[in-house]
């Protein structure tokens, strides 16, 4: 992959195409490699297509996206936008309390927690609201309030999914 990289680089080209760039590659291999398309992206202003599998990879390294399922192009979107999967779960994150443990914490889907916060997960805003609500009534110090936005891992397990669920739909 190294060799491969350095001979597609050599010329400071203005496009470059990878197909699974990070494939055999080791950790230390897959960090000089993401910095090395940072770099060629940042300084040589180098534009880099990448068809990957590894969602993660293509998450940290582009800036928009293209999801094929089955051969079909379902959408580009920018990487900081991705389409809902669903309903918008939030986050309520609070300086840690006794108080904010007994107030918040039963109507929340997941918590976690250390000595200085908690990090509460609600299924939708009007629970996420009215925990925020009650944090507000009770002095309960609020860190931040956001909706949870889907990584690209969930966009496209949600597009394959309903992809599937279509096809089955359609009668032969």
């Amino acid at each position: 992959q190294r060799v491969a990289m350095a001979q597609a680089i050599v010329g400071y080209p203005e496009l470059l195409i990878l197909d699974e760039p990070f494939s055999g590659l080791d950790p230390l291999g897959r960090k000089e490699f993401t910095d090395l398309l940072c770099s060629l992206k940042e300084e040589d202003h180098c534009t880099t297509i990448i068809c990957s599998h590894v969602l993660s990879d293509v998450e940290v390294l582009c800036d928009r996206v293209s999801i094929m399922v089955r051969g079909h192009l379902k959408g580009v979107y920018p990487i900081d936008n991705l389409p809902s999967t669903g309903p918008a779960e939030y986050v309520l994150t609070v300086s840690f309390s006794d108080k904010a443990k007994e107030i918040l914490a039963p109507t929340a889907l997941h918590v976690t927690a250390n000595e200085a916060l908690m990090r509460l997960r609600y299924e939708n805003e009007e629970h996420a609201s009215s925990a925020l609500r009650s944090a507000i009534e009770h002095d309960i110090t609020i860190e931040s309030y956001h909706p949870v936005q889907p990584n690209l891992e969930e966009v496209f397990v949600h597009m394959v999914k309903n992809d599937v669920a279509q096809t089955e739909e359609v009668p032969e």
